[in-house]
């Protein structure tokens, strides 16, 4: 979990994937950590570092927060972000969708 938190501070950008078509997102999510996500994410966010996503349809931070349902973390990202809060995703949802079809619209 460490590794990857480093990662992101060190500006790893998120929206890359590896031959296979796989993100460091998807890859961390199915390993020991994989639960740790919103955890890592949030501690990247609080040493104000900026989460890099060259591919919002590869991996979009709002996406990912709203996905989970994690609403404190969701306002940390909205006072910081520039990222367009109607940008779709690989599968065409805004993040309001995303919100809604994993049944968390309280975030929003």
């Amino acid at each position: 979990a460490n590794c990857f938190l480093e990662l992101i501070i060190a500006g790893a950008d998120l929206g890359l994937v590896n031959n296979y078509g796989e993100s460091a997102v998807q890859l961390a999510k199915r390993s020991v950590f994989g639960s740790s996500m919103a955890s890592i994410i949030k501690q990247a966010i609080v040493t104000g570092t900026k989460i890099i996503s060259t591919n919002l349809e590869v991996f979009s931070l709002l996406h990912f927060v709203v996905g989970i349902g994690n609403v404190e973390l969701l306002q940390m990202i909205l006072q910081r972000t520039t990222e367009d809060i109607s940008k779709h995703d690989s599968l065409g949802l805004t993040p309001i969708l995303v919100a809604a079809k994993t049944g968390h619209a309280e975030t929003f």
